[in-house]
């Protein structure tokens, strides 16, 4: 009995592997569909309200940022079907929305309170500590953090091939482009400080806000009965 127990058990855990495996994969092609249109629309010039050339991205519409929410929601839902939810909600909750809110805080505080000369130097040194970041949301709901990790790394790392390819190119687009007030940039300080920001910034946000609307996603999974 307790042998087919186990077996029955890691079937299940290799199946729940596949199951968010999947998602994370779908996700993310999704996610790299959303980027090329990004990239057509800017060098088409299409509407700037969905496709801003803005430093940042200008909170267009259309953009890989908004899909988190999403991705999460469906992440939890995928993760409570097969039978994995979080210890505690409200942990799950908590957890990563605090770490949000302190890494985007953390950003502010460095982005306001720093000579314009030391910006780049201590812009890189508070990135190369967000991936710590993650452990909050580690701590909130694991399964969770980690495949929203997995994704916000295969979402950003087809936005540094693009960024390094129209810096390059000089396309205009808004993948190369970075704040005015930290002056003219060369084209490899450019593509490194990038780079670093959609690996060490965005992925680890990308887990703690997947880890968030995971916890709200599994709350819309009843409870199966024993």
């Amino acid at each position: 009995m307790e042998s087919r127990h186990q077996t029955r058990h890691a079937c299940g855990m290799s199946q729940s592997t596949r199951g968010i495996g999947s998602a994370i994969l779908v996700a993310s092609a999704v996610t790299l569909g959303v980027t090329l249109l990004r990239l057509v629309g800017e060098l088409q010039d299409w509407s700037p309200a969905l496709f801003s050339r803005e430093p940042g991205g200008g909170a267009a519409l259309v953009g890989i940022g908004w899909l988190t929410v999403f991705v999460g929601f469906w992440f939890g839902r995928r993760l409570a079907q097969c039978g994995h939810r979080p210890a505690s909600t409200l942990r799950a909750v908590l957890g990563p929305l605090l770490g949000v809110v302190a890494m985007m805080g953390a950003i502010g505080y460095v982005a306001t309170q720093t000579p314009k000369d030391q910006l780049m130097d201590r812009m890189g040194l508070f990135m190369s500590f967000c991936p710590l970041f993650v452990l909050v949301a580690v701590f909130g709901w694991g399964r969770a953090a980690l495949a929203g990790l997995c994704y916000g790394l295969l979402a950003r790392l087809p936005v540094v091939a693009v960024q390094y390819v129209a810096i390059a190119s000089g396309w205009g687009t808004h993948y190369e482009k970075m704040d005015p007030s930290l002056g003219e940039l060369d084209a490899a300080t450019r593509g490194h400080a990038l780079m670093m920001a959609q690996l060490l910034f965005w992925a680890p946000l990308t887990s703690l806000v997947v880890t968030l609307f995971a916890a709200l996603g599994a709350l819309t999974v009843r409870t199966r009965a024993n």
